[in-house]
Protein backbone atom coordinates (compact mmCIF):
# COMPACT_ATOMS: atom_id res chain seq x y z
CA UNK A 1 0.00 0.00 0.00
CA UNK A 2 1.24 3.47 -0.77
CA UNK A 3 0.51 6.85 0.76
CA UNK A 4 -1.91 7.92 -1.98
CA UNK A 5 -4.07 4.85 -1.31
CA UNK A 6 -3.95 5.11 2.48
CA UNK A 7 -7.14 7.21 2.54
CA UNK A 8 -9.05 4.13 1.31
CA UNK A 9 -7.79 2.00 4.21
CA UNK A 10 -9.41 1.41 7.60
CA UNK A 11 -8.18 3.72 10.38
CA UNK A 12 -7.08 2.00 13.63
CA UNK A 13 -6.62 4.07 16.79
CA UNK A 14 -5.35 3.07 20.23
CA UNK A 15 -5.13 5.37 23.26
CA UNK A 16 -5.22 5.40 27.05
CA UNK A 17 -8.69 7.00 26.97
CA UNK A 18 -11.27 7.75 24.28
CA UNK A 19 -14.40 9.86 23.93
CA UNK A 20 -16.53 9.19 20.85
CA UNK A 21 -19.46 11.34 19.76
CA UNK A 22 -21.47 9.46 17.15
CA UNK A 23 -23.77 12.42 16.59
CA UNK A 24 -20.94 14.79 15.56
CA UNK A 25 -18.74 11.96 14.16
CA UNK A 26 -15.76 13.10 16.25
CA UNK A 27 -13.40 11.31 18.57
CA UNK A 28 -10.96 12.53 21.20
CA UNK A 29 -8.11 10.17 22.09
CA UNK A 30 -5.69 10.90 24.95
CA UNK A 31 -2.46 9.32 26.13
CA UNK A 32 -0.05 7.24 24.02
CA UNK A 33 -2.21 7.67 20.92
CA UNK A 34 -1.33 5.61 17.86
CA UNK A 35 -3.35 6.01 14.68
CA UNK A 36 -2.65 3.77 11.69
CA UNK A 37 -4.23 4.02 8.24
CA UNK A 38 -2.48 1.95 5.57
CA UNK A 39 1.21 2.91 5.64
CA UNK A 40 0.46 6.10 7.57
CA UNK A 41 1.17 6.18 11.32
CA UNK A 42 0.54 9.10 13.68
CA UNK A 43 1.83 9.10 17.26
CA UNK A 44 0.74 11.81 19.71
CA UNK A 45 -0.30 12.72 23.23
CA UNK A 46 -3.77 13.67 21.95
CA UNK A 47 -5.64 13.17 18.65
CA UNK A 48 -9.01 14.55 17.61
CA UNK A 49 -10.65 12.85 14.62
CA UNK A 50 -13.42 14.03 12.32
CA UNK A 51 -15.28 11.54 10.11
CA UNK A 52 -17.60 12.11 7.14
CA UNK A 53 -21.18 10.83 7.09
CA UNK A 54 -19.98 7.72 5.25
CA UNK A 55 -17.30 7.03 7.92
CA UNK A 56 -14.22 8.23 6.01
CA UNK A 57 -11.52 9.95 8.03
CA UNK A 58 -11.73 13.59 6.99
CA UNK A 59 -9.25 15.15 9.42
CA UNK A 60 -7.08 14.17 12.37
CA UNK A 61 -5.41 16.77 14.59
CA UNK A 62 -2.51 15.40 16.62
CA UNK A 63 -0.79 17.35 19.39
CA UNK A 64 1.97 16.68 21.86
CA UNK A 65 5.48 17.56 22.91
CA UNK A 66 6.18 16.54 19.35
CA UNK A 67 3.57 14.55 17.51
CA UNK A 68 4.87 12.40 14.66
CA UNK A 69 3.64 11.35 11.23
CA UNK A 70 5.17 8.72 8.95
CA UNK A 71 4.23 7.11 5.66
CA UNK A 72 5.78 5.25 2.74
CA UNK A 73 5.19 7.42 -0.35
CA UNK A 74 4.29 5.92 -3.72
CA UNK A 75 7.33 4.53 -5.58
CA UNK A 76 9.69 5.18 -2.65
CA UNK A 77 12.09 2.96 -0.76
CA UNK A 78 12.50 5.49 2.05
CA UNK A 79 9.77 6.37 4.55
CA UNK A 80 8.74 10.00 4.90
CA UNK A 81 8.64 11.10 8.54
CA UNK A 82 7.56 14.37 10.12
CA UNK A 83 7.19 15.92 13.56
CA UNK A 84 5.52 19.02 14.93
CA UNK A 85 3.74 20.29 18.01
CA UNK A 86 0.53 20.12 15.97
CA UNK A 87 -0.09 17.88 12.97
CA UNK A 88 -3.25 18.25 10.89
CA UNK A 89 -3.77 15.22 8.63
CA UNK A 90 -6.28 15.60 5.77
CA UNK A 91 -6.32 12.20 3.99
CA UNK A 92 -9.23 12.98 1.66
CA UNK A 93 -7.62 16.23 0.50
CA UNK A 94 -4.18 14.63 0.38
CA UNK A 95 -2.04 16.78 2.64
CA UNK A 96 -0.48 17.09 6.07
CA UNK A 97 0.11 20.37 7.89
CA UNK A 98 2.91 20.60 10.49
CA UNK A 99 2.84 23.51 12.92
CA UNK A 100 5.55 24.62 15.40
CA UNK A 101 8.94 22.87 15.56
CA UNK A 102 8.06 21.22 12.26
CA UNK A 103 10.58 18.94 10.58
CA UNK A 104 10.37 16.42 7.76
CA UNK A 105 12.89 13.72 6.93
CA UNK A 106 13.30 11.23 4.12
CA UNK A 107 16.50 9.22 4.27
CA UNK A 108 19.27 11.69 5.15
CA UNK A 109 17.46 14.69 3.67
CA UNK A 110 15.49 16.99 5.95
CA UNK A 111 13.55 20.24 5.98
CA UNK A 112 12.70 22.16 9.14
CA UNK A 113 10.65 25.29 9.72
CA UNK A 114 7.89 26.76 11.84
CA UNK A 115 5.05 25.76 9.45
CA UNK A 116 5.31 23.05 6.78
CA UNK A 117 2.78 21.52 4.42
CA UNK A 118 3.29 18.07 2.84
CA UNK A 119 1.34 17.23 -0.32
CA UNK A 120 0.89 13.44 -0.17
CA UNK A 121 0.10 12.90 -3.85
CA UNK A 122 2.76 15.22 -5.28
CA UNK A 123 5.30 14.26 -2.56
CA UNK A 124 6.28 17.88 -2.03
CA UNK A 125 6.97 19.85 1.12
CA UNK A 126 6.33 23.59 1.26
CA UNK A 127 7.65 25.85 4.00
CA UNK A 128 5.01 28.50 4.67
CA UNK A 129 6.21 32.00 5.54
CA UNK A 130 6.07 32.92 9.20
CA UNK A 131 7.06 36.16 10.99
CA UNK A 132 9.27 34.29 13.46
CA UNK A 133 11.53 31.57 12.12
CA UNK A 134 13.12 30.40 8.95
CA UNK A 135 13.50 27.22 6.94
CA UNK A 136 16.53 24.94 7.05
CA UNK A 137 17.07 22.35 4.32
CA UNK A 138 19.64 19.54 4.28
CA UNK A 139 20.05 17.62 1.03
CA UNK A 140 22.52 14.73 0.80
CA UNK A 141 24.05 13.81 -2.56
CA UNK A 142 23.67 10.34 -4.08
CA UNK A 143 20.64 9.33 -2.05
CA UNK A 144 18.24 7.02 -3.87
CA UNK A 145 14.64 7.77 -2.88
CA UNK A 146 12.62 6.22 -5.70
CA UNK A 147 12.68 2.53 -6.65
Amino acid sequence: MAASSDKQQTAYITADSTTLNYKTRTGIYRGHVKMTQGTTVILADKVITYFTKDNKLEKATATGQLASYSTLPDDSQLPFTAVGQTINYYPLQGYVELIAQAQTTQGKDSLAGPHLKYDINQQTVVSLAEKNGHTTIIIQPNQKIAQ
